[in-house]
Parts: C-alpha cells; sequence; structure tokens
C-alpha cells in the first residue's frame, strides 16, 4: 500500500471583506499522511487548530472540539492579557480593560472530555475578545506610528470579531464559534508583537 504525504498550506487572510490596507496572509505549512489533517498554528506557543466540519458524505470524518482545543484558548487569551499588561507599563491606557480581561481570563475553567460545552464558555471568549481589541485599539493608537501592517490586521481581527454570536442556555455551540475565536486570536497576537517590535 502506498502512503501519500500531502502537504498542507493553511492560510489565514482578511476572506469576510475588502480590506483599505495591504495585508500578509499569516501562512502556516504542515505535512500530512491522513486524508484529513487537523489544521491549525501556534499563538503564544500554544497550538491553536481550526476545527472543521465535512458534509454529510464524510461523516466518519467529522471533527471535533476536544477539550485541550479548549484549554489551549484559555492559555492564549492568559498569555494575551501578559502581553498587553506589559505593553500596558510602555503605552499605557488600558488599565480599564486590563481589570476586565483579568476578571473574565479568572472565570475561565479547563475542561475534560465528557464535560458539557455552554453558552458561558463561548461568551467568555467573546468578552475577552472585545476587552482585548479596545486595549489593542488603545496601545496602536498610544504608539504613535501608522504602521501598514497593523492596519490590514486590525482589520482582518475585527472582522472576525464582528461575526462572533453570543450563546444563550440551548443553542447549539458550532464549529464557527470555535473557529472565529481562534482567527481573532491569532491576528491580535502578531499586532501585540509588531507593536512591541515598534515600541
Amino acid at each position: 500500500m502506498a502512503v501519500y504525504v500531502i502537504e498542507v498550506k493553511d492560510l489565514l487572510i482578511d476572506e469576510g471583506g475588502l480590506s483599505r490596507h495591504a495585508v500578509k496572509g499569516l501562512l502556516d505549512i504542515c505535512k500530512a499522511v491522513d486524508v484529513v489533517a487537523k489544521l491549525g498554528f501556534t499563538s503564544y506557543n500554544h497550538p491553536l487548530r481550526r476545527v472543521y466540519f465535512l458534509g454529510k458524505d464524510y461523516v466518519p470524518l467529522w471533527d471535533i472540539i476536544e477539550p485541550d482545543d479548549y484549554n489551549k484558548r484559555v492559555d492564549t487569551s492568559k498569555s494575551m492579557l501578559d502581553h498587553i499588561k506589559l505593553l500596558n507599563q510602555r503605552l499605557g491606557g488600558c488599565d480599564t480593560y486590563i481589570q476586565e480581561m483579568e476578571k473574565i481570563v479568572s472565570g475561565m475553567a479547563y475542561v475534560k472530555v465528557g464535560d458539557w460545552v455552554l453558552a458561558v464558555h463561548i461568551n467568555q471568549f467573546a468578552d475577552f475578545l472585545d476587552q482585548a481589541m479596545q486595549a489593542v485599539r488603545t496601545l496602536y493608537s498610544n504608539l504613535g506610528k501608522k504602521i501598514e501592517e497593523i492596519e490590514g490586521l486590525l482589520e482582518m481581527a475585527e472582522g472576525r470579531y464582528k461575526l462572533i454570536e453570543r450563546r444563550k442556555w440551548g443553542d447549539l455551540a458550532q464549529t464557527k464559534d470555535h473557529n472565529l475565536i481562534v482567527d481573532t486570536l491569532k491576528p491580535l497576537q502578531v499586532i501585540l508583537q509588531l507593536i512591541e517590535a515598534n515600541v
């Protein structure tokens, strides 16, 4: 039996709208031996991946959100908060956002196999990202420089964030709920790194 190794390029770009700024896509490349590969990237050294829902013809290959997927988002949020705190010491203006993010992150619990996905799990990330977006905008504004790459990444992050829907009791958690959170965290991380490099 022959084994075919495929190379997959996973490109995170602004697919949802027209960007007024030139943006480099965030590219990850992986090699896989599987028909369906789990694709992702790292954020603050935490592996994050998208979850894919395939059509009804591929039921045996359906992907699910695993506890580790959720837990890595918690870890990434904590790392992002630490990064924002560090940049706030240099640029200022984010104390209120940091206090709110600390409250939200302190309420995030780690999950295990068998735990229910609740509305609060999705809503905590939506609330965290709302504060993180505001903090990133403030830090960028206080940097006092216009950087095209940051402008484009900020549009990308905002576009993804606007698509996140807060859930209520009884709503089904969907793959898009997970993916939009991941797709917002990554450009925010890159923006924070670019701000840090330009301070």
